[in-house]
């Protein structure tokens, strides 16, 4: 396994509960718009596949809502977080998804991809066109910035995480041959601006 990913999964493993626990408190419906724009940017099914879930609540609310969701974690624990909130999660790295072709109509990667190192996105990028039927839906949301970097974990000062920084245009330019933008928009969480993009898979039938 990698560096970057040893470290992660340790952060995230050693400080489930307390992630679990941040991740819930983030989760403001009334003030997030992108959750309800995603169900109805979905076309021709319902089958979603949560990237990065974390403790299960994003999955849960669309469960909630009617959609078949599939949720996947790096973190076994947050996995197990997620099961018990009834929710379909499977403990899989999104480096290295093995979903069938055309599996789902939509795809939610919020705060997942900024784990992963540029050099391995077009690789990542391509995958998610796969699993989505066409004109399937992808919303990600990675932090604003420049690098790749090793950063001292806010919730635990003894451990770190590594996170990828990115530009808006420097997104678009990234997921270009395989997505089309449906809109952006760049959004500030605590002391962190986000870059929040809905794509439209470009695949033919």
């Amino acid at each position: 396994m990698e560096d970057y990913k040893r470290i992660n999964l340790d952060s995230y493993e050693e400080n489930a509960e307390t992630f679990e626990k941040y991740f819930k408190g983030l989760f403001d419906l009334d003030g997030r718009v992108e959750f309800k724009k995603f169900i109805n940017f979905l076309h021709n099914g319902d089958k979603i596949l949560d990237i990065g879930c974390g403790g299960g609540d994003h999955s849960l609310w669309f469960k909630e809502q009617g959609l078949d969701v599939t949720a996947l974690d790096f973190s076994p624990k947050m996995v197990e977080f997620t099961r018990k909130k009834g929710v379909n999660a499977v403990v899989m790295d999104l480096e290295n998804m093995s979903f069938e072709d055309n599996e789902f109509n939509g795809i939610w990667a919020v705060t997942s991809l900024l784990h992963t190192p540029k050099e391995k996105m077009n690789s990542v990028i391509r995958k998610m066109s796969e699993i989505l039927k066409p004109e399937g839906v992808l919303f990600i949301a990675l932090k604003e910035g420049v690098g790749e970097k090793l950063l001292m974990d806010n919730h635990n000062p003894d451990t770190k995480r590594f996170f990828v920084f990115w530009k808006e245009d420097e997104i678009k330019n990234y997921f270009g041959e395989f997505f089309e933008v449906i809109e952006s928009w760049i959004e500030k969480t605590g002391q962190t601006d986000y870059i929040n993009v809905f794509f439209r898979n470009k695949k033919s039938s």
